[in-house]
């Protein structure tokens, strides 16, 4: 996946980070995002957050999946059933 979302429910915890440290979590999110990297060196705080944000991730990921997966089936069974109507 090449994106994630950022809810507004995520923003009381960041700002309890500090600049460094806030920084240092957007970028990890969007090298786990784009690479399934995880981060090395998020403070304790930070990783905490990292760890709840990567489960909606994953979650939205696994519904995108299955979204594709369902599109393709509907293609083919679209292209099936209007081929056989000749």
């Amino acid at each position: 996946m090449k994106k994630f979302n950022f809810y507004c429910a995520y923003i009381p915890e960041m700002k309890k980070l500090n600049a460094l440290s806030f920084k240092k979590l957007v970028i990890a999110l969007a090298k786990y995002t784009e690479t399934g990297e995880m981060p090395q060196s998020l403070s304790k705080k930070a990783n905490l957050i990292f760890s709840q944000i990567i489960r909606v991730i994953n979650q939205e990921q696994r519904l995108e999946d299955i979204s594709y997966k369902r599109s393709l089936a509907g293609k083919k069974g679209m292209k099936h059933r209007w081929n056989n109507k000749k």
